[in-house]
């Protein structure tokens, strides 16, 4: 019979994709600060926490000691991250106690290349235990290419990522940067995503089995819950057609 997957925090989001399953994965896109990291943070809380699983966090664009403080805010629901954030050194030390042997961090910070990160993965499924991979971003591993091979390298990467998560058995999360539309509003300001705005969008729909977005208005003329409300759009979906 089908089985439901390992769940996302968002019932919504576990109603459109029947949760997280292994051999799989999910490509996410949004625009700049529009919701990417937060996506992200409270996946590995709600993994950890109600879980008890172990993640497998590659984020090239947040160095890992900022990662660990907004992991362990989520914890203790203090802003660890923020130098006002009215929290003593006490309550820091015990967020971030709460963060060992839950999440594998790995310095990557700033650009890198697939086949580095891959041997990473590898490590972190099979000699960690991770069965959730998450890469924040995957244009990190492009930096300083060309546009001829920037498109072949994505198209490697997609193949070969999909291809280790079906052997491997885990499950996987990758954060993209979109390219801008060529008409109306930006992103920023409530603009649609596209499926075609995701940087390597060809490969990414022929390798993955879901693409999601998130949009975000940040106009300032709205008030202040609008700004701060992120909306997830699943594009598209291999296995069941969901949209």
């Amino acid at each position: 019979m089908p089985k439901w997957g390992r769940l996302y925090p968002w019932p919504s989001l576990n109603k459109l994709t029947y949760g997280r399953r292994d051999g799989e994965g999910i490509y996410v896109g949004a625009g700049v600060k529009c919701g990417k990291s937060s996506f992200i943070d409270q996946l590995v809380h709600h993994i950890t926490i109600a879980e008890e699983r172990k993640v497998a966090l590659f984020k090239m664009e947040e160095a890992p000691s900022m990662t660990v403080r907004k992991i362990a805010g989520l914890y203790m629901k203090k802003p660890f991250h923020k130098p006002d954030g009215n929290f003593t050194q006490a309550e820091l030390v015990e967020g971030v106690n709460m963060v060992k042997n839950k999440v594998m961090l790995f310095e990557s910070y700033g650009s890198t290349r697939w086949d580095r990160l891959k041997e990473d993965i590898r490590h972190a499924v099979v000699a960690g235990g991770c069965k959730d991979v998450v890469i924040d971003t995957l244009n990190r591993l492009t930096v300083g290419m060309d546009s001829g091979e920037v498109n072949t390298e994505l198209e490697r990467v997609a193949d070969e990522l999909a291809a280790m998560a079906k052997d491997l058995q885990f499950f996987y999360v990758v954060c993209c940067h979109l390219k801008a539309p060529t008409t109306g509003k930006s992103h920023e300001m409530g603009g649609q995503v596209l499926t075609s705005q995701f940087a390597g969008s060809r490969a990414m729909s022929r390798a993955c089995h879901m693409m999601l977005c998130i949009e975000r208005n940040k106009d300032p003329a709205l008030d202040e819950d609008q700004r701060n409300t992120s909306k997830f759009v699943l594009l598209e979906d291999r296995a069941f057609g969901n949209v």
